[in-house]
């Protein structure tokens, strides 16, 4: 048995994908994963009724709130599934006809049934992103541009990959040093690591940026247990925005099928990836409509991660799309849209979470002992992010039974956590020195 929790999880629905394996089509695994989809949706049963790990009826109204989300989804198979039909049609088109056909097609419908989705919270764009490249002795090591991304005359050295286009120079980040180590398929002593924290007012205010994420999955097990425990009495549509409703359930359960396909996990990488096809073009679509960049959910496999809070997210990636520029090999712009940190020392063995939590109080007490009237926003809140991501992971296991902030990888987050604090120290100082003068 399976309910809405653990169906529309990410594990399941890896699981549902990865047993589509071994039909040589791509398009024949689009049409099994709808098929399978589809199937599932029937014989889903009430949470109450489920013994999976996301079981966490809160009282009577998450349980009636459930279940009606529960019936609605079943009336509604038959639109929900026409997404895929779309995906299977886009990905034909390609094959047979041009990649014209395919992308007029796939975003003409996109745009009309609305599912491009954004981040929910904006608050996003003021937390510490990382990224990371194999080491080599020709690196500078204290060189930014050495993190940031591939020149524009090195476009050669740029591979198509499921986001990527075969010489567009794209700069990746990833919310974990572990997601990085994932997606290079490296060990962390391998490799040489930088961190970006975002400026918050640019990306709030002026980036368009699209995000492929199971939406849905997020509301049921995240945000719906919360308003039911404070004891909010829900409606469809209330509060606006956070929950499907009647009229929003297709769209947003399409959404999440989107995301599912464009993520879908390859069984062989040869000359031609079929799975790549499809985020290709939504890629290159957004860049042709001024999109700044995509968020997107990791393809690899976590299951060697145990005890994360659902909220954490430490595997999702982001894209930010380039400017060219003639006589700069960089995006002088987008490089400037950072602030950079580099792990120019590995005195981390001791760091601790309580020691790097403390650094962030100073600075939040330092600012209301000073500041006064001062907004420190950009500064203040990438220590509230930094610090909610630390206590999402707190608990986290890997590598048997260690703690995650007790590997390698979690005392150099903690170190580049820890390099954020002096930094935003030093930026409100100098903000409240300029209000001054």
């Amino acid at each position: 048995m399976a309910c809405i929790n653990c169906f529309f999880s990410s594990e399941n629905q890896r699981e549902i994908k990865v047993s589509c394996f071994g039909y040589e089509r791509f398009e024949e695994k689009i049409y099994q994963y709808k098929i399978k989809y589809c199937e599932a949706i029937p014989r889903l049963v009430p949470i109450s009724d489920c013994d999976c790990k996301y079981n966490n009826v809160i009282n009577d109204i998450h349980m009636n709130w459930t279940n009606d989300f529960l019936q609605h989804l079943q009336k509604k198979i038959s639109e929900i599934s026409n997404i895929f039909d779309i995906l299977y049609e886009t990905y034909l088109l390609y094959i047979s006809k041009s990649y014209k056909h395919a992308s007029d097609y796939f975003w003409n419908n996109i745009q009309d049934m609305k599912l491009i989705s954004y981040p929910e919270n904006p608050i996003f764009f003021c937390r510490m992103l990382f990224r990371a490249r194999v080491f080599d002795s020709s690196i500078e090591l204290n060189n930014p541009l050495e993190y940031f991304h591939i020149p524009f005359n090195k476009r050669e050295f740029i591979d198509n990959q499921r986001f990527s286009i075969s010489g567009q120079p794209m700069l990746y980040l990833s919310n974990s040093i572990y997601s990085i180590t994932k997606e290079l398929e490296k060990n962390v002593e391998d490799l040489c690591i930088g961190a970006f924290l975002p400026n918050y007012s640019i990306y709030y205010y002026t980036s368009k940026i699209a995000e492929i994420k199971n939406h849905i999955f997020g509301t049921l097990v995240n945000s719906i247990p919360g308003l039911c425990a404070a004891g909010s009495q829900i409606k469809f549509g209330y509060p606006p925005n956070m929950v499907p409703n009647p009229n929003t359930i297709v769209q947003d359960i399409q959404r999440s099928i989107l995301s599912e396909v464009l993520t879908f996990p390859t069984e062989d990488k040869r000359k031609f990836i079929g799975e790549y096809v499809l985020p290709q073009i939504f890629t290159t679509l957004l860049i042709e409509n001024d999109y700044k960049g995509i968020i997107f959910p990791s393809t690899k496999n976590y299951n060697d991660v145990m005890g994360q809070h659902t909220f954490s997210d430490y595997n999702i990636n982001i894209a930010f799309f380039t400017n060219y520029e003639k006589k700069n090999n960089y995006d002088k712009q987008l490089f400037d849209s950072f602030h950079i940190f580099l792990m120019n020392s590995r005195s981390y063995d001791k760091l601790t979470i309580s020691a790097v939590l403390d650094k962030f109080t100073g600075v939040t007490n330092f600012h209301k002992t000073y500041a006064g009237e001062v907004n420190n926003n950009d500064y203040l809140l990438p220590l509230s992010t930094a610090k909610l991501q630390i206590e999402y992971l707190e608990k986290a296991v890997m590598e048997g039974a260690k703690k995650y902030f007790d590997t390698e990888i979690g005392k150099i987050e903690l170190f580049f956590y820890s390099k954020l604090s002096d930094k935003m120290l030093d930026l409100i100082k100098q903000n409240i020195k300029n209000s001054t003068m």
